[in-house]
């Protein structure tokens, strides 16, 4: 994967409201998520309780974007999310698969190359937070 341009992480980083979930559910009781500049990123509940986190990685160089991730949890057995993205504004809309590396090979899913709940296991639509409308950053 290409390294993560600045102009890519600026646009991306930040705390976002989940909007929409498909299937119902997946996210469990995580209501934003947060990505920060140094790759990491967390879940949070309501009441902005850390759920999980992990790292991240983007390549905006193709199309679609790639947004791969994967909570330290995971990272033990090798487990991966392979995913896609577009920001459009303060939009965000993610699609991704999970699966496990193996040898070196993706067991699972491939990657998704639209945005289509038939081809992936999920697909969140965030809005980027804000208060008093401005920005969170956390």
């Amino acid at each position: 994967m290409e390294p993560i341009s600045t102009q890519a992480l600026n646009e991306f980083y930040g705390t976002w409201d989940i909007v929409a979930v498909d299937p119902p559910g997946s996210t469990k009781e995580a209501a934003r998520l947060v990505f920060r500049d140094d790759h990491s990123y967390a879940a949070l509940d309501v009441g902005g309780k850390e759920l999980w986190a992990g790292t991240f990685d983007l390549d905006s160089t193709v199309t679609p974007k790639i947004w791969d991730h994967r909570s330290f949890e995971s990272q033990e057995s090798g487990s991966d999310v392979l995913g896609i993205y577009v920001i459009n504004g303060d939009q965000l809309k993610v699609c991704c698969v999970v699966g496990v590396w193996k040898d070196g090979q993706w067991i699972g899913k491939p990657r998704p190359s639209e945005f289509d709940r038939s081809s992936s296991d999920v697909v969140l639509e965030m809005r980027r937070s804000t208060t008093n409308g401005r920005p969170i950053t956390t």
